[in-house]
């Protein structure tokens, strides 16, 4: 596994499906922002530790996504490592229930999808209106994120090289997403259009790469967003169910329809569609049991 050196020190690291950042507090010990998957931190992450006699001090969390925390608790049990997470996202780490609570139970009992033993102690809660971190006499500024999910958050280096977490995406990464996948849509182009504001040295995507200007990336993310957004909206021309849009949504986009598909489309069209309602561009109307929703 490759450890990139970015400045100073901070450091990215590049385990399968994310890029974690590192910051060394010394030569052993060090500070993680995001785990990957449960089985990130088993193959990759504690073997190359254990190999470089590194050891985890701290874990900054983004988010309470599974990319992005499921390797905690096996980091923890390891390291005793002290977690920090930002407010409501700490509290789907409580029990994996929770986790079925936030990332939708019904996705999991149609698709027979289990979720791993996933429940971990967060040893500190970042407040909402947080604008900074001390940890292990490091600071790191706090940047919020929201949009992706509730109350995610990116973390900027005492070296001033930030994570932006899920916040934009990479253009080849881009190009491959069919719809994003955004719990709200509104405060998602917020945050994306706010990253304009940072004046970083360097700028590290969880789904990836590292940049040291982000104008035109943040440019190409903004428009893939707004353009689906569009796009799902015209399919609302004539009036539908929440199902036949649904179907009308996978023909355009191409999707080979199964249960695991449709059910996780759904979770994301929910997400636009409250953004549809929260600037009056959709009516909805009952017929016979069934409700229609339709373009203004």
């Amino acid at each position: 596994m490759k450890i990139t050196h970015l400045k100073n020190k901070t450091y990215s690291i590049h385990p399968n499906y994310i890029d974690l950042a590192i910051y060394f507090i010394d030569n052993k010990n060090l500070i993680l922002i995001d785990t990957g998957y449960r089985a990130t931190a088993l193959d990759e992450l504690i073997p190359f530790f254990i190999e470089k006699d590194y050891y985890v001090k701290g874990i900054l969390c983004t988010h309470s996504h599974l990319d992005h925390t499921g390797g905690n608790p096996p980091l923890v049990e390891k390291y005793h490592s002290k977690v920090y997470a930002p407010y409501v996202e700490s509290i789907f780490s409580e029990s994996t229930y929770n986790m079925y609570i936030v990332r939708n139970n019904f996705r999991f009992t149609a698709t027979k999808e289990q979720l791993p033993q996933f429940a971990y102690k967060i040893d500190h809660i970042i407040p909402s209106e947080a604008t900074s971190i001390e940890l292990f006499d490091q600071s790191f500024q706090v940047i919020p994120l929201p949009g992706h999910s509730p109350y995610q958050v990116g973390y900027i280096s005492p070296d001033n090289i930030a994570y932006l977490a899920d916040s934009i995406i990479s253009e080849p990464l881009l190009l491959k997403t069919k719809i994003p996948y955004v719990f709200d849509v509104d405060r998602d182009l917020k945050t994306k259009k706010s990253l304009k504001n940072l004046n970083c040295d360097g700028y590290l995507l969880s789904h990836y790469g590292y940049y040291e200007n982000i104008d035109a990336l943040i440019d190409l993310n903004i428009h893939h967003l707004e353009t689906k957004t569009e796009q799902l909206l015209d399919l609302l021309k004539a009036p539908h169910t929440f199902d036949t849009y649904t179907s009308h949504v996978m023909k355009q986009l191409q999707i080979k329809p199964s249960v695991a598909k449709i059910v996780y489309l759904q979770e994301m069209l929910r997400s636009f569609l409250t953004y549809y309602f929260q600037h009056d561009l959709v009516d909805v109307c009952e017929s016979k049991g069934l409700l229609y929703i339709q373009k203004k």
